[in-house]
């Protein structure tokens, strides 16, 4: 009974897990597509070397570069960070540039205020820029529903000449609620340690036998030992209400639950 419930709620959570998205682009550009050609002041996307990338060019009209995602499934109830891994090279001594995320639910299509606006300074080298999609900007709409397909439009009309001849290059794309891959949601590891480096995926901070991930998947405080005098069958009952938590949508770790499952 023990083997088949953590095999079971190893399944589950990782179809659970899976809501979030992540492009790696190890191998090709996962569906990810130029949205514009030269005209509009792009060209030469391509995907190599783990990254998907593209030339900024002098455009004949109006500057609007953009990359489009493939459909997507997110809960943006849930997955609310945007993570950029990007290298954005741009004239000598170029100012911060002007990204722009459009976002479209299933009805909809790309607009103005289904969007998020945010800055990104230019020649840093690789960098990471982990951005919240949740705060509503001015005239726009609320990040909400599911989200099935994203834009990124690096760059704006002001920066055409200072963009012109340089190159933008992303190693990952991500929208997600564990911005740093521990299986513990963002918003929850801040609440109770006040950070996103004290806790990770196989940490026990109170030193109770339950892994930090599993007590604040079901809702256990993970600072005290609140677990060392239950009995032997309340882990098997906390791997159950696991599956419980699991079917309503919340994230679980397979492997944190298989550890309470491990305790009996």
């Amino acid at each position: 009974m023990k083997r088949i419930a953590i095999a079971f709620v190893s399944v589950l959570s990782g179809a659970v897990c899976a809501a979030a998205v992540e492009f790696g682009f190890e191998d090709d550009a996962q569906g990810w597509y130029a949205g514009v050609d030269a005209s509009r002041g792009m060209a030469n996307f391509s995907a190599s070397g783990g990254k998907i990338g593209f030339d900024y060019v002098t455009p004949s009209g109006a500057f609007d570069p953009m990359i489009i995602s493939p459909a997507i499934s997110v809960s943006a109830l849930r997955e609310h960070w945007l993570v950029l891994e990007l290298d954005l090279t741009a004239a000598p001594g170029a100012g911060a540039q002007s990204f722009q995320i459009f976002y479209v639910n299933p009805s909809g299509s790309f607009n103005e205020p289904q969007s998020r606006s945010f800055s990104v300074a230019p020649n840093l080298g690789p960098q990471t820029v982990v951005f919240d999609m949740t705060p509503v900007q001015p005239t726009r709409t609320t990040w909400e529903g599911t989200i099935v397909k994203v834009r990124i439009d690096p760059g704006g009309n002001a920066n055409a000449t200072e963009l012109a001849g340089y190159r933008c290059e992303f190693d990952r794309i991500a929208i997600t609620d564990d911005t740093d891959r521990d299986g513990i949601n963002d918003d929850l590891e801040r609440f109770w340690f006040g950070d996103l480096d004290t806790a990770d995926a196989i940490s026990d901070y109170d030193g109770d036998g339950v892994r930090d991930a599993v007590e604040i998947a079901l809702g256990l405080n993970p600072l005290t030992n609140d677990a060392e005098d239950l009995p032997a069958a309340i882990p098997l009952g906390l791997t159950i209400l696991a599956l419980c938590l699991a079917l309503a949508g919340a994230r679980v770790a397979p492997h944190a639950v298989a550890a309470i499952a491990q305790r009996r």
